[in-house]
């Protein structure tokens, strides 16, 4: 889908635009055509595209949950683990994490009995869209073509924290950076 949206324009009626494609700048153009006579269809032009833009922006609003909450301290008890070293098979703060370790002994926390491994844990709670992401779902990402699949926990504020790779430590990373996106396979709801 592409949007125009009207940043500038000039006593002569020139009108430089900015056209957006599936979210991105893509190029800048000159537009001849004038403005409409009527404020309110020029105040409509001008606002719809930045009504649909927002629109695209919150789709994946996010859902930090209530202090006090189980959620909420799912996502403090990973917190508190950020800066343990990734260790392969590893399951606690004392040998390291790794992404279902650490997933597996957060939950443990919190009464939960977790299967140990991605793939095992792929299967647990309900899968939710990721636009209905929450803090303390699950999110799981295919790393390589392989197939090998990573999982870490949602904060519910656009981030999730996980235990990423050998030579590494537990860290919290924006959940939609391009990388993330890009192998981003499943989201599971446990609470």
């Amino acid at each position: 889908m592409t949007y125009a949206m009207i940043v500038k324009c000039a006593p002569s009626a020139q009108c430089e635009c900015l056209t957006f494609n599936d979210h991105t700048h893509t190029h800048t153009e000159r537009n001849p055509t004038p403005m409409p006579k009527s404020p309110a269809l020029t105040m409509l032009l001008v606002l719809l595209p930045l009504l649909l833009l927002s629109a695209c922006a919150t789709r994946y609003a996010p859902r930090p949950a209530p202090p006090g909450t189980l959620a909420d301290s799912v996502v403090q008890t990973a917190r508190s683990q950020i800066g343990v070293p990734y260790q392969r098979a590893g399951a606690s703060p004392r040998s390291g994490f790794d992404c279902s370790g650490l997933v597996q002994w957060v939950y443990a926390q919190h009464g939960f009995s977790l299967p140990r491994t991605t793939s095992e844990l792929l299967g647990v709670g309900v899968a939710v869209p990721v636009q209905d992401l929450c803090a303390g779902d699950l999110v799981f990402f295919r790393i390589r073509k392989s197939g090998t699949m990573h999982v870490g926990i949602a904060t519910g504020q656009g981030s999730f924290i996980h235990s990423p790779k050998p030579g590494h430590r537990v860290r919290e990373e924006n959940l939609f950076a391009p990388y993330w996106t890009q192998r981003k396979i499943g989201v599971r709801r446990l609470l």
